[in-house]
């Protein structure tokens, strides 16, 4: 009797052991891994920047943009986030004296999509803002803006 008792016991002792060990075999160390940002998406409406040339409108940017965002850091910004992205993206463009569609070239989107991001992190002082990115960026030449679109179309044409 006495041997099937001790038999009992050490089986019981043998699986708390093993459970224990089932336990704390996968758990991390002490130090915790440092936490990735979850970035957020904050998609902007449509910018409309009119492009002055010789003292006059020549014409329209039209762009859509979104960026993607530290969802912790977002949430403490100073105000809406939406608010500060479009006004630097129409600063941006504005203030940009290489956009002249008189003589067409290339325009490298994602350096402005990265100035962007950095003068916005300068204003809300620290990295708040992770990527830019653009979704849409056109021209349309003044006459095309005042006639509108043709006769029966909803959008205009691409």
């Amino acid at each position: 009797m006495i041997k099937m008792l001790l038999s009992g016991a050490w089986g019981a002792c043998v699986a708390l052991v093993c459970a224990q060990v089932a336990m704390t075999w996968g758990a991390p160390s002490g130090a915790a891994a440092p936490e990735r940002p979850q970035p957020t998406p904050v998609k902007l409406s449509p910018l409309s920047v009119p492009i002055i040339a010789d003292g006059k409108i020549q014409g329209y940017i039209v762009a859509r943009l979104s960026f993607s965002a530290d969802g912790a850091r977002g949430k403490t910004a100073p105000a809406a986030l939406d608010a500060f992205l479009s006004d630097e993206a129409f600063r941006t463009i504005y203030s940009d004296e290489s956009i002249d569609f008189r003589s067409l070239k290339k325009h490298d989107l994602a350096a402005f999509a990265e100035k962007v991001v950095e003068r916005v992190n300068a204003r809300l002082g620290g990295p708040v803002v992770l990527n830019g990115f653009v979704d849409e960026f056109n021209y349309v030449p003044i006459e095309e803006a005042r006639r509108g679109p043709p006769r029966g179309e909803t959008k205009p044409p691409r």
